[in-house]
């Protein structure tokens, strides 16, 4: 038994490859919607600051600081 054998099961690795497949799709597909609605949240929150009745402004102040 080689030094790589104890530490990868070569046999599970290639029953296991097509769900590990499905789950970087999905890693993927989660870090676009968060970035998407990351920035969609920020620029929420950046017009609040500049825009908006002052007791908002301070809100919105007050939660980017």
């Amino acid at each position: 038994m080689e030094l790589i054998d104890t530490f990868f099961n070569w046999g599970i690795l290639v029953r296991s490859f097509p769900i590990l497949i499905r789950g970087l799709g999905n890693t993927i597909l989660l870090g676009c919607a968060a970035i998407v609605f990351g920035t969609i949240a920020g620029l929420a929150i950046c017009l609040v600051r500049l825009y908006a009745p002052k007791p908002l402004r301070r809100l919105a102040t007050l939660y980017i600081d």
